[in-house]
């Protein structure tokens, strides 16, 4: 029996067991959305905290305006994981700011934060009334201008919602209770970290 007749009974013992469907295709095409960076976000879980960082702990910020400045951590965002930290303002001039874990020193300072209340501050009491507040600085800048000539304004600018104003002032006399209670730790937290030539931060104990 040659190749052939073999290929040949094969194929009469397949057409014997059953006739072979031809694919089927679908004749319009259907739209699958794929899954977006926000969705895939939405999905993870919470950013996990590293070992040194619990609620009172006095970290060390390294970057943006305030870097070098000492804050007290007060809680995870449980949104974006961010971390929430407040100077106090009165102290440093540091509010109530969120910041990345990435960019902060843990020391092993701590102040008791358990008299503090923050479970009405989330990621979006951050962005609520952001956009008067970019409408206040436009007409501040455009107040600037008017006195030097250009132009005219005929509306003030605003500042801060003074829910939020309130809300720092809480927040800041309750930190001062127990700041008050620590032997030199208003003028630590007061004082900026810097360093000095010899020194490094790998070779410090914070």
């Amino acid at each position: 029996m040659t190749c052939r007749d073999t290929r040949n009974a094969k194929k009469q013992a397949a057409s014997r067991a059953g006739v072979r469907r031809r694919p089927e295709y679908p004749t319009e095409y259907v739209r699958r959305p794929l899954p977006t960076g926000a969705k895939r976000r939405a999905q993870r879980q919470v950013t996990r905290l590293r070992p040194s960082l619990v609620p009172g702990t006095v970290v060390i910020l390294l970057a943006g305006r305030f870097r070098g400045c000492r804050v007290v951590f007060l809680k995870q965002l449980p949104k974006s994981g961010l971390l929430l930290v407040s100077g106090p303002l009165v102290l440093n001039g540091v509010p109530l700011r969120r910041v990345n874990q990435a960019y902060v020193i843990a020391t092993s300072t701590r102040v008791d934060v358990s008299e503090v209340d923050v479970t009405a501050i989330d990621d979006a009491w951050f962005t609520a009334g952001a956009a008067k507040q970019r409408a206040a600085r436009r007409l501040q800048q455009k107040k600037r201008q008017a006195e030097a000539g250009e132009m005219d304004v005929d509306k003030p600018s605003e500042g801060r919602p003074p829910e939020k104003i309130a809300l720092q002032k809480q927040v800041d006399n309750a930190l001062l209770v127990s700041i008050k209670k620590e032997t030199l730790l208003k003028e630590y937290l007061q004082s900026r970290f810097s360093l000095t030539k010899g020194q490094y931060p790998h070779q410090m104990k914070f």
